[in-house]
């Protein structure tokens, strides 16, 4: 549990072109799905047009936090344990 934790709270910055490219990926994806929706949708429902824009803004959150915690942890090299780190010196 504490290490999802510290995975959902620490910062994870995009460590390659392929993560950084997926980011702007979903955003652009994000607003093409919004522009689209609002389209449709009449200037006068402005709480339902509030709560479009909300709703893709946090699936586009969501998903930029999935990409940004799970690549970082594949791509990140882990640091040696401690222990490990012990039986390697003489």
């Amino acid at each position: 549990m504490r290490d999802e934790l510290e995975n959902r709270f620490k910062y994870h910055p995009a460590s390659t072109q392929e993560v950084k490219d997926a980011h702007a990926n979903v955003r652009k994806a994000a607003r093409d799905a919004c522009e689209t929706i609002l389209s449709y949708v009449p200037e006068d429902a402005s709480r339902e047009r509030a709560v479009v824009e909300r709703s893709l803004e946090d699936a586009m959150m969501y998903a930029n936090a999935g990409i940004a915690r799970w690549s970082a942890a594949v791509v990140q090299p882990t640091a040696p344990s401690a222990k490990g780190a012990k039986a390697g010196k003489k």
